[in-house]
Parts: C-alpha cells; sequence; structure tokens
C-alpha cells in the first residue's frame, strides 16, 4: 500500500502515515517481521509465517484478534474441550485467542508450511493432543483439513499457557524430569544467598508446573500479559528479589533468557511462599 493510500484509510495525514510506519518497523523487528518498500512505490510486511502470527497475538491482540467474528459452534467447541481439560478461564480464552488467528490465516490462504525444528518436541505431548482434538472437531465446520503444522501452531497456546489453578487440571500436564532437581536449586540458593528457608511442600507442585509452562514460553517464544503483574517489583521487594534469584538458576541451567515480565511471575510464586510460611508478627499493643 502506498501511504497515500494508508493516509485516506485512516484518515491522517501522510506525515503522520510516515512517522507512524518508522515506529512500526521498529515494534516489529525484534519478531522478524519487517515492512519494505518507500512511500513513493509503497510498503508491505515481508516475514515467515509463525513470526507474524506471533507478533500479532502479542502485540495487537485486541485489535487484531478479540474483535475477529468466529463462529459459535466452535467457540462451544473451544469451551468445551478446554473446560475437560481444567484449564482456567484466562486460558481458555488464551486458547481461543489461538484459534481465531490459526483460522484467518489459513482460510484465507496463508497456512503455515513447515515450524521449525524446536517445536517437534510438542508432538504427542499433552498440548499437543488438546490441540489436535481441537482442530479435528472445527475441521468439519470450516470444511478444511489442518496439517501437523497447524497443530503445533494451536499446541503452542496450551504449552504456554498459565498453569491450572487446580491439582487435577496440572497432573495432565506432567513436568519434565529436570523441574524438580530446578525447584530444589532454586530453594538452595535462596537459602544460600537471603538466609530464607522456605519448607513449601504443599506448594512446590503448583510451581514446579509453573517453571514447566515458564520454559514452554521462552522456549517457543510464547508471552504473557504483563498488566496484572505490573508494579510488582516495588510491592513486593523480598519475593523479587527470591524471583531474580531464581532467575539467574534458571537461566544458568537451562541457556535461556527469563523475561522480566516471567520474573514478575516468578515473583508473585515467591510472595505466596513467603505469606505461607512466614511466622505472624509479634502482637504490638498501644495504650493511651
Amino acid at each position: 500500500m502506498t501511504s497515500d493510500d494508508l493516509a485516506d484509510t485512516v484518515r491522517a495525514s501522510r506525515a503522520t502515515v510516515l512517522a507512524d510506519i518508522a515506529r512500526l518497523r521498529e515494534t516489529l523487528r525484534p519478531f522478524g517481521v519487517r515492512v519494505e518498500g518507500r512511500s513513493n512505490w509503497g510498503f508491505s510486511l515481508t516475514a515467515e509465517e509463525l513470526d507474524l502470527r506471533l507478533a500479532e497475538l502479542t502485540l495487537y491482540p485486541a485489535e487484531l484478534v478479540d474483535e475477529y467474528p468466529i463462529d459459535d459452534d466452535i467457540v462451544a467447541i473451544v469451551t468445551r474441550i478446554t473446560e475437560q481439560a481444567h484449564l482456567s478461564r484466562p486460558s481458555r480464552d488464551y486458547v481461543r485467542r489461538w484459534l481465531t488467528v490459526l483460522l484467518d490465516r489459513t482460510l484465507t490462504g496463508h497456512p503455515l508450511d513447515e515450524m521449525p525444528a524446536q517445536y517437534q518436541r510438542l508432538r504427542d505431548s499433552p498440548a499437543h493432543h488438546i490441540a489436535s482434538e481441537l482442530l479435528c472437531e472445527a475441521e468439519g465446520l470450516v470444511s478444511t483439513t489442518f496439517p501437523i503444522e497447524e497443530e503445533l501452531f494451536l499446541a503452542m497456546s496450551v504449552a504456554g499457557m498459565r498453569t491450572p489453578d487446580s491439582a487435577h487440571g496440572r497432573q495432565l500436564f506432567p513436568v519434565d524430569r529436570e523441574i524438580p532437581d530446578l525447584v530444589d536449586a532454586i530453594f538452595k540458593r535462596i537459602a544460600e544467598v537471603m538466609q530464607i528457608h522456605l519448607d513449601a511442600d504443599e506448594l512446590v507442585d503448583e510451581f514446579a508446573h509453573h517453571l514447566a509452562f515458564m520454559l514452554n514460553r521462552m522456549r517457543f517464544r510464547v508471552t504473557i500479559d504483563e498488566q496484572p503483574i505490573h508494579g510488582i517489583r516495588d510491592q513486593y521487594p523480598v519475593a523479587h528479589r527470591m524471583a531474580e534469584i531464581s532467575r539467574d538458576v534458571i537461566e544458568e541451567r537451562t541457556g535461556m533468557r527469563i523475561s522480566d515480565s516471567e520474573t514478575g511471575l516468578l515473583t508473585g510464586y515467591h510472595q505466596v511462599f513467603l505469606a505461607s510460611h512466614r511466622p505472624p508478627p509479634p502482637l504490638t499493643v498501644a495504650i493511651i
């Protein structure tokens, strides 16, 4: 599209459109999405299909996804299957958002032809089983079939979701063998650095599952909504320091970089540990 066409479409000046495109270029760059062209002969988006979808889901889900019309029968399928898997309401909405992008891109002639090698580890996982069941039922409603690449794409939304609230839901997603050792290493480092000793047996299962889903998000480039954890560092400084130590241990052992938003989520879990195990403060009485 030319800058003049864009200006007419959004009812803005040509200078405003060019300034917005310059900002958009920088915003999309980390996702591997490029805005190519010049104002004289037009602009176009260039990207691998997976990168384009991830940019859409991360940067502009409210504008590009949430208002997209989706058939009520498909919504009913998503609700039923995700409820059977004991996903929380936010996670069910999250899966629906990814399915919306999948249907939009596939049905308009932009399918996923291939997936990078690291995504193949999702095959036959619990997340893949949920995605496969969902797409299998959706095929009859949209009169098309979905390849394995689309199944793995939708599985990313389940593998990278927030940890299920219920113990039964967490049992459907067993953690990898190395996770318990990672939990022990985190608590040991916190004790060494901060002299805070946690006996959190009843909370370890949920924390271990959180680490498993977090590593999936890092591994598969799935991001979370940062708004609920905004300002958590200032609100819980001790728990945040524990989260920073946890982040260091995880990065040392996995080689993956843990984002600030994920560190914020870790802060929330450590605050729960502190609230559950810190003794109540001594009673203070003032006599006037």
